[in-house]
């Protein structure tokens, strides 16, 4: 009964929970039920520090959009209740000042130094 029980979780697990099992099983052949629920909730169960929602403000992109968007999603149930709203400013604030995702920072155009305050006026 225990087997069927992982096996069934196991079907149902995706992307990259799928890759996880699929290791573990490699690894250390089919846990028990007990073992894989300890070690799924090691490895995707809430984060170990004390403030998700702090960690969620926190998570920047380093590498592709899509790799940010899996950590952000990751993360995000941990955060607790978010309106759609909060999460899309969360999710927006996220990336690096450098990455290509962020909008361009808006700058005045330069005025032309007046010929007085630069000293070079001749007349």
């Amino acid at each position: 009964m225990e087997e069927e029980k992982v096996w069934m979780a196991s079907f149902n697990l995706e992307d990259g929970a799928q890759l996880w099992y699929y290791q573990v099983q490699q690894d250390e052949g089919t846990p028990s039920w007990r073992q894989f629920t300890e070690l799924l909730h090691l490895r995707f169960g809430p984060p170990l520090r004390s403030n998700p929602l702090g960690e969620l403000a926190a998570c920047h992109r380093t590498g592709t959009v899509e790799e940010y968007q899996d950590r952000f999603q990751a993360l995000l149930p941990h955060a607790g209740r978010l309106d759609e709203a909060q999460r899309v400013r969360l999710f927006t604030a996220g990336p690096h000042r450098d990455s290509p995702c962020r909008r361009p920072r808006r700058t005045r155009p330069r005025r032309p130094r007046s010929p007085w305050r630069a000293g070079r006026f001749v007349g």
